[in-house]
């Protein structure tokens, strides 16, 4: 039997959301995942949260079975965030994704999230009938 010693693929960019928290008027930055296969299969994300604009770098690990990550605490409010993630397998670290988009970690962010999800789709044309 031959040994698979092959690092994890390169992942898409992470989506970063604000979600509700455990506490009541708390919240959580919530990192998703997109799709990636890679064989081995990948363990777990090593993930960088940055600050645009600053030095400033947080990392954590999270489960790569689970589809997203909530950070519930330790994360100041008022922020603004990006992320990247690198795959990690049994052989090892894959390349790190492209850089998620910004999110404002604030209160408000969680309302404007679902404003954007009721939208339409761009491409769609809505014609007004009388």
């Amino acid at each position: 039997r031959e040994v698979d010693s092959s690092l994890p693929s390169k992942p898409p960019a992470p989506r970063l959301s604000v979600v509700p928290g455990d506490d009541e008027g708390s919240i959580a930055l919530r990192i998703t995942w997109g799709e990636h296969l890679s064989e081995p299969p990948t363990i777990y994300y090593r993930v960088q949260l940055l600050v645009p604009g600053s030095t400033e770098v947080r990392r954590l690990m999270a489960q790569a079975g689970q589809a997203y990550h909530d950070v519930r605490h330790g994360l100041p409010k008022y922020m603004r965030y990006q992320a990247v993630v690198v795959p990690v397998n049994v052989n090892g670290n894959g390349p790190a994704s492209e850089r998620s988009e910004v999110v404002h970690f604030h209160p408000r962010e969680m309302c404007r999230e679902k404003e954007l999800d009721a939208l339409p789709p761009k491409n769609k044309r809505w014609v007004k009938l009388q």
